[in-house]
């Protein structure tokens, strides 16, 4: 009697639980990957969005001639640029907590650019997690320490970051001084 050749019905079974596996296996890499590029990525944009308001906030408060700062928020005269039509002679700014209609707060930028009122900017960043989340605490002889509270996912609920920002304008005025009363030496 002649043999047949080909495969048994063993053979087809388990070369196709070997690539039924492998199909798995290279599934499972794939959406890992994935999960973790999406991770980065969300990442990405959060530092970049705070490398933004940091810069955006540390300009303003270095170029300001007055800081005022409230509870949760900070008023600042900054130089008039070419856009303003504010009356006053400088431009004022002030960043505060506005609720988010995602849920949360936004930190806002509110100008006053227009004759007798004030222009209401999109929010600069979004992810505080109660109002108040942004604070400002003058250090004394022109510096101030900023604090954010973003929401997080660990066990306080939220992440701070601090810094801390010496106004220009404070520390001209400083070594102004300085130089009158030692007579300029």
């Amino acid at each position: 009697m002649k043999r047949q050749a080909g495969i048994t019905l063993v053979e087809l079974m388990v070369a196709l639980a070997i690539a039924a596996l492998t199909i798995l296996g290279a599934g499972q890499l794939y959406l890992s990957a994935l999960t973790t590029f999406q991770q980065v990525d969300a990442l990405s944009r959060r530092q970049e969005t705070l490398i933004f308001v940091t810069e955006t906030l540390i300009r303003d408060i270095r170029n300001a001639h007055t800081v005022t700062h409230e509870s949760h928020a900070i008023k600042l005269a900054v130089p008039k640029d070419a856009l303003s039509s504010c009356a006053t002679p400088d431009l004022d700014k002030r960043y505060y907590l506005n609720p988010a209609p995602s849920g949360g707060y936004s930190l806002t930028l509110s100008e006053c650019r227009e004759p007798g009122g004030w222009k209401t900017s999109q929010p600069l960043i979004s992810g505080f997690h109660d109002d108040s989340a942004f604070a400002v605490e003058a250090k004394g002889k022109g510096r101030y320490q900023l604090t954010l509270q973003l929401s997080a996912d660990n066990s306080q609920g939220y992440e701070t970051i601090a810094f801390n920002v010496q106004s220009r304008v404070a520390a001209l005025a400083q070594h102004d001084a300085s130089t009158v009363l030692t007579g300029g030496k």
